[in-house]
């Protein structure tokens, strides 16, 4: 005859809380060599602007005229041809392990031809 005694332990596990998603307070700017008037070749760039609540990255998508630019997610961007009499703007993301938060830049550059 065979006894045997099975027991169970539920543990606990210490985890620490994830941090709140970071929050903007100052929004990101685009500024470029001819600010505020910007041409067909320059180089524009955009600022991170001030987040809360400690990003450890941030991401950029440009736009135009609020269509996204494909392949354009760096914090510059090179006007071209296309840009000509539209407008771009950029949206940047910042992210922590809480989670990530959106927002556009606060000014967009309109291209003259």
């Amino acid at each position: 005859m065979q006894i045997g005694i099975n027991i169970a332990v539920k543990g606990s596990s210490a985890s620490t809380p994830l941090p709140p998603a970071p929050v903007n307070t100052v929004a990101p700017l685009i500024s470029g060599p001819n600010s505020p008037n910007y041409y067909d070749g320059d180089l524009i760039t955009t600022t991170n602007g001030t987040w809360t609540n400690s990003p450890i990255s941030y991401t950029y998508q440009w736009y135009r005229n609020s269509g996204q630019i494909i392949g354009e997610t760096s914090s510059t961007y090179l006007l071209s041809f296309e840009d000509i009499e539209n407008s771009i703007s950029c949206q940047i993301t910042a992210t922590n392990a809480g989670g990530s938060t959106p927002i556009y830049s606060s000014n967009s550059a309109y291209i003259y031809g």
